[in-house]
């Protein structure tokens, strides 16, 4: 798998780069690992971001809810639980988005860099 990834680099990559270009296959063995080395603490950034987000809305969420336990609600405190629902859909959907790449990162890395290739292809 590792040697078509290369191949295809070879191939039709660096040509579009430049012309005459040759790489040899210690450095892309290298940049590959860097690479996934990158893409791991990217994703992994990215899930703790997600988790600090919905953590600390947390305390917010419950004061919230004991407001409306008290049947205290006003337009500001409605407004301060809607601000945190939404908070709180926004960490959540950062770590389910990114924790099945940072599994294919550490797992299956060819395939992520495949992924990120298209991306980058079309």
């Amino acid at each position: 798998m590792l040697e078509t990834i290369y191949n295809n680099f070879v191939n039709e990559m660096l040509p579009k780069i430049q012309e005459g270009l040759s790489i040899t296959k210690d450095y892309f063995m290298d940049l590959f690992g860097r690479y996934i080395h990158y893409l791991i603490i990217m994703d992994s950034i990215k899930v703790g971001i997600g988790v600090l987000i919905t953590i600390g809305i947390i305390p917010f969420l419950i004061k919230s809810i004991k407001n409306a336990n008290k049947r205290e609600w006003n337009d500001e405190s409605f407004l301060f639980f809607g601000l945190a629902c939404v908070i709180t859909i926004i960490g959540v959907v950062t770590i389910t988005c990114n924790i099945p790449n940072l599994i294919k990162d550490l797992y299956i890395p060819e395939i992520r860099v495949i992924e990120e290739l298209k991306q980058y292809n079309q």
